[in-house]
């Protein structure tokens, strides 16, 4: 299979999260919550697209599954109508994994969080090796749909 975007067509989109100059710049809130509504979308209108979210770290990765959870739990009938979405006995089930633990991990679709917030001057003060370059993209492990960069 060839790798995302070989054909021409750009295998990204970008979805900015609000920035919160008082947010933690490790991880911040804004982004964990447009993850999370990013997921219950894909569920609801392409409930039978593989999804999997990348994050960058590890605490990135767990505050994204228990704000999924807590969302689950907290919004009347939400659990009822995309639940099945997440079930554990689907061929290729939704995951959350930190960057390190991706490998060989294929989905239909991927979400690729960075999990860095812009400090109190509004600065990115971290690289992200090849990912931002030109042809970074063919990393992600999409099969199908564009990697949604936050």
């Amino acid at each position: 299979m060839p790798f995302p975007g070989i054909d021409g067509a750009d295998p990204l989109r970008f979805q900015l999260a609000p920035w919160n100059s008082g947010a933690d710049t490790n991880s911040p809130t804004p982004e964990v919550n447009v993850v999370v509504d990013l997921i219950i979308e894909h569920a609801r209108k392409r409930p039978d697209e593989s999804l999997g979210v990348i994050a960058m770290g590890i605490r990135h990765s767990n505050r994204i599954e228990e704000c999924l959870r807590q969302k689950l739990r907290d919004t009347p009938g939400l659990e009822a109508e995309i639940g099945e979405f997440f079930a554990e006995d689907r061929e290729e089930r939704f995951f959350t994994k930190n960057l390190e633990r991706v490998q060989g991990d294929e989905r239909d679709a991927i979400i690729l969080s960075i999990g860095y917030g812009k400090n109190q001057d509004g600065s990115v003060p971290l690289r992200f090796g090849p990912l931002p370059r030109a042809g970074g993209a063919r990393r992600c492990r999409a099969r199908r749909q564009p990697v949604t960069r936050l």
